[in-house]
């Protein structure tokens, strides 16, 4: 960290510049504030004991003023006596031991240094006592000038901490009100979506319905009987078995039609339901069908065993209907006998899925094919 002062390098995280001293992370207005705060409360405090200290050095002045007096007063009144006393001696000694003015002139001598002495001392005590006195003085007013100003300061401070709440309140009601609106944003954007969304499902539903009028392949696959037309798998009575009878023909009949009637007649005699014709699966639309996948017909001897077969055959697609499948032979014996070589089981799960899907669809259980 560089100091903005004098530029020397600092450890990050340091507070003050350990060349310059210089504040290097700002300072939050709070603790300045109460940084300023307890500089205004030791500055008091140094008022106080100023202000007691000037009490002290104006007696102690006012001492020394006395002093001065007392002093000359005392060595004034203290010369006298001196005086009287040398005049004293000289008269009972007589002048010739004593010399009444040089007696004089040396008491007045002595008596003027020692009060000379005595007030340039008391001057000199004097004038230390108003030099500290008016050094006391003007520290007060320096005290009372930067307590002013710190203040001063601190009412700034406070002031514009006082904004910076205020600030900080707005911010937060404008953040609030910013994100409702990002909400409200993103509320109608979800919605602008969604609408969007409905109006490109509206497009594609059309497009959808005019692909499948002409290709009906993309509709709806259901398994169609010749005779019975639509098969549904779900309406099938439980325990009713489904033949599909079909008749490989070509230019000579193989099979009397009066004999495929009596087949027919004698399958639902006995409680087999019989679709006579192909059943196929057709993809079907509203405006259209197309015939897709597999068909269950005249040339499925051939198509669905492998390997291939001839007509007459017998297709059962359940195991557990082996037994029913012999019963079916013998009900149709009547318009062609059917080989028991030519009866298959064939297992749906090895068969191709179109073949899948046209089982599940009809629920065929058994495909009968006389003819050739």
């Amino acid at each position: 960290m560089l100091c903005q002062n004098c530029s020397s390098g600092n450890p990050d995280g340091q507070a003050f510049c350990g060349k310059c001293g210089h504040r290097l992370i700002a300072e939050a207005i709070g603790s300045l504030s109460e940084r300023l705060a307890r500089i205004e409360q030791q500055l008091a405090a140094s008022q106080n004991k100023v202000s007691q200290q000037n009490l002290e050095l104006e007696t102690a002045a006012n001492a020394m003023d006395r002093v001065k007096k007392w002093t000359t007063l005392f060595l004034y009144f203290a010369g006298i006596p001196v005086a009287i006393g040398a005049l004293v001696l000289a008269l009972m000694f007589g002048k010739g031991t004593f010399d009444l003015h040089s007696i004089a002139v040396n008491a007045k001598t002595s008596v003027n240094g020692v009060l000379e002495q005595a007030r340039t001392e008391a001057l000199n005590a004097e004038s230390t006592a108003r030099g500290a006195l008016d050094t006391s003085k003007q520290v007060d007013a320096n005290i009372k000038a930067t307590q002013q100003a710190v203040s001063g300061l601190k009412n700034q401070v406070d002031a514009r901490s006082a904004d910076v709440q205020n600030l900080s309140a707005q911010l937060d009601t404008s953040r609030r009100q910013l994100d409702a609106l990002a909400t409200k944003v993103t509320a109608q954007e979800a919605q602008f979506a969604h609408m969007t969304e409905q109006v490109k499902a509206v497009q594609t539903a059309k497009g959808v319905e005019d692909i499948q009028t002409i290709y009906p392949i993309f509709g709806k696959r259901i398994a169609r009987s010749a005779t019975r037309g639509y098969v549904n798998p779900k309406e099938k009575p439980p325990g009713t078995l489904y033949v599909a009878l079909d008749l490989f023909l070509r230019h000579t009949p193989t099979v009397s039609d009066v004999k495929a009637g009596d087949a027919v007649a004698a399958l639902r005699d006995h409680k087999f339901t019989v679709m006579v014709g192909p059943v196929y699966m057709e993809a079907r639309t509203a405006n259209s069908s197309q015939n897709v996948g597999m068909d269950l017909d005249d040339s499925s001897c051939s198509s669905w065993v492998k390997p291939a077969a001839q007509p007459p055959c017998i297709l059962y697609f359940r195991a557990s209907l082996k037994d029913s499948a012999i019963e079916v032979r013998n009900l149709v014996k009547v318009a062609q006998d059917i080989p028991n070589d030519r009866i298959f089981y064939l297992d749906p799960a090895k068969l191709d899925t179109d073949q899948q899907e046209l089982l599940n669809l009809s629920a065929i259980d058994f495909l009968v094919v006389l003819g050739q």
